[in-house]
């Protein structure tokens, strides 16, 4: 066993042995939930998430600085020889560098992020290695992991030696999630493999002309 794998198992089992402390205070289908902790780099990358969902917000929506996708298109189709306006497309270019300078500061924040969870995992090999972190004893292991038995609730599966608890999803998630994948498999299948839907490119050139502009012969 891996020294990583051995270290997530023992404090997974340092927290179930605290499983008074842990719960969540609501159930579903009788089930109680664990406050279990995730991955580090799950959260970091959650965070992240957020993150760039607040700059793109901000960037395209809120103070407008960012080209809208009629703004990408005339240009593209000024590019092609088209007929475009100059006012269409005026300032593009300024707001993509400043597009450029978010992008590259959120990079340079992962950066810092991964750099910080790197010398967490370090820390806690070296506390682990000194022995200055707290382990539960071997019957304390063993009960722990009994208790999980009995309760038939383990998916048969584990990460980084952390069981998994079988709960169950509900089923309005369950009926969204068969539906996003239906309707992947139908739009693969309509606009990709079969063909029948209009391309992005046909859809925009339609636009065009029915806004009055014509390509340059």
């Amino acid at each position: 066993m891996g020294k990583r794998r051995k270290r997530w198992k023992e404090m997974a089992m340092s927290e179930l042995r605290q499983e008074g402390e842990l719960l969540l205070g609501h159930e579903y289908d009788g089930i109680q939930e664990l406050d279990n902790s995730l991955p580090r780099w799950w959260l970091y990358g959650f965070y992240f998430t957020i993150a760039f969902g607040v700059v793109y917000f901000l960037y395209y929506h809120l103070m407008g600085m960012g080209p809208s996708m009629e703004q990408e298109f005339l240009h593209e189709m000024a590019d092609a020889g088209y007929g475009v306006p100059g006012a269409a497309i005026e300032g593009m270019a300024g707001s993509q560098s400043l597009l450029l300078f978010v992008l590259g500061t959120l990079c340079a924040l992962l950066v810092f992020v991964v750099e910080a969870l790197i010398r967490t995992e370090k820390d806690w090999q070296r506390r682990i290695e000194e022995g200055t972190y707290l382990a539960p004893t071997v019957e304390e292991k063993q009960a722990a992991i009994e208790k999980e038995i009995e309760a038939k609730l383990l998916l048969g599966h584990e990460y980084d030696g952390i069981q998994e608890l079988d709960n169950e999803l509900p089923r309005w998630w369950l009926l969204g999630f068969y539906f996003t994948i239906f309707f992947a498999v139908a739009y693969l299948l309509y606009y990709h493999l079969m063909g029948m839907g209009p391309s992005m490119e046909q859809e925009f050139l339609r636009e065009m002309a029915d806004a009055g502009y014509q390509a340059i012969p």
